[in-house]
């Protein structure tokens, strides 16, 4: 028996020696294989990557040739690092704007932003305030200059070449006053002509919630002076627009006309922009230069880069086909958003009994709110309060009217200002101070409800 487990054991290891080597061969084709494998398509993607960064580290903006139809497209150029600089485009798209200056809203972030910078038809770049991680921009196209200023504003100056055919704006806060009579102002300068734009908050003792505008030309100065639409008060943001047409320079506040002032020089280029603050602590948020684009086809660029080396861009087309808009009047509509607000009718002198005693007499209109969206929520007037301007540069007040009969309420025919159902029409009237002039031809509503801007322009009579 022990003979036999012997002979066994024997015949095991003679096997165990010849299946080492077999079993090692094996093994080793094996690997050979597996790496000429990988190598062959380690080469092939190479040779793939290669050729894409070939194709985009081109950043320039491309010629309208290339793109054959109005279409989006991203370039991205990566070194050495996968944190790239994210572009979102929200507007413009591709589409048809009837608008000389269409929107453009877009978002870039990203960690160690460097620069952001964005381009109308190839033209020069225009930098785009930013952080370190992110760019924001919701405004109108065709910038000459974007700039913000850091902080509180004291003095910002700029050199280049800024003419009347562009449009200023500005959008600002007053924070506090240090002094009887603050300003924020905004100067045009070519030697000794210049342009002068400011703007008093509500305590000032020089124009009081009033501003003014006018040129000095070969020593002559002119100007125009009045009361704004709106009170200028503190920690409010308020946007000014400047623009010039027919000889005149004409400027707004929140989108409501203000000033018109006839120039005496309509074709000076002034040569340098300065933004200035006195008496007041004054926040800037941005000023923007702007140049309306003409119509046809359009594109847009926006580069993206970080300190790392990366970078992106987007570019879209879009056309433009300028229409003299509609002006809305009584008993139009105006859509914006979830609402469709109609204007229904307008009383310049509208009696109301506050108590048994006492009457009082306002400017009123009378309008009708629908709610076309899926959802629930509350009417609310912002960002700005209601107003009505006439022609002759007069402004009325929104004015909540309460009553007293037995006790103090609300006046019952007000538009209420609480939630509105999907589908529900709301109706009501909105009160203005004082009463409406008799001299009065003309005057312009300009409402707005849930951040929807509607604006109506009527006559007196």
């Amino acid at each position: 028996m022990d003979e036999l487990e012997e002979r066994r054991k024997k015949i095991r290891e003679k096997v165990a020696r010849r299946s080492s080597p077999e079993l090692f061969g094996i093994v080793l084709v094996i690997l050979i294989f597996a790496f000429l494998l990988f190598s062959s398509l380690s080469s092939f993607h190479g040779e793939q990557g290669n050729v894409a960064s070939k194709v985009t580290k081109k950043t320039g903006t491309p010629e309208k040739s290339v793109v054959t139809k109005p279409v989006v497209t991203t370039k991205t150029n990566i070194s050495g690092n996968m944190l790239l600089p994210k572009i979102v485009l929200s507007e413009p798209y591709n589409t048809t704007y009837t608008t000389s200056l269409p929107p453009v809203r877009f978002r870039v972030y990203g960690p160690y932003l460097d620069s952001v910078l964005l381009s109308i038809d190839g033209n020069k770049n225009i930098s785009i305030p930013h952080n370190s991680y992110i760019a924001e921009v919701d405004s109108n196209l065709a910038p000459i200059l974007v700039g913000n200023i850091p902080g509180t504003l004291k003095q910002w100056t700029k050199s280049g070449n800024f003419s009347l055919n562009y449009i200023y704006t500005a959008e600002f806060t007053f924070l506090n006053s240090s002094a009887s009579s603050p300003y924020f102002g905004i100067y045009l300068y070519n030697g000794r002509n210049n342009l002068k734009f400011q703007i008093y908050p509500y305590d000032s003792r020089y124009e009081p919630s009033g501003g003014f505008i006018g040129q000095v030309e070969k020593g002559k100065w002119t100007f125009t002076q009045t009361k704004a639409p709106v009170k200028i008060t503190y920690n409010q943001p308020y946007k000014v627009e400047i623009s010039f047409e027919n000889g005149n320079a004409k400027v707004k506040i929140n989108g409501i006309s203000w000033l018109t002032y006839s120039l005496q020089n309509k074709n000076i280029t002034y040569n340098k922009l300065v933004l200035r603050a006195a008496g007041a602590s004054i926040s800037v948020n941005k000023i923007a230069v702007l140049k309306e684009l003409n119509n046809g086809m359009h594109n847009l660029t926006i580069f993206a880069n970080n300190s790392l080396g990366n970078s992106t861009s987007k570019l879209v087309y879009f056309t433009v086909n300028a229409t003299q808009q509609k002006v809305y009047t009584i008993g139009d509509t105006i859509k914006a958003g979830n609402l469709e607000v109609t204007l229904k009718r307008f009383n310049g002198m509208k009696q109301v009994s506050i108590t048994s005693n006492l009457e009082k007499n306002y400017a009123s209109v009378d309008i009708e709110v629908k709610n076309t969206g899926k959802n629930e929520f509350k009417l609310k007037f912002t960002p700005y309060n209601p107003v009505l301007v006439d022609n002759l540069g007069g402004t009325y007040t929104y004015t909540p009217v309460i009553i007293n009969n037995g006790r103090w309420v609300p006046q019952p025919d007000q538009l209420k200002l609480d939630v509105i159902y999907p589908g529900a029409i709301r109706k009501g009237t909105i009160f203005f101070t004082p009463a409406v002039n008799i001299n009065v031809k003309s005057l312009t509503l300009a409402l707005y409800l849930n951040g929807g801007k509607y604006v109506f322009k009527f006559k007196r009579w």
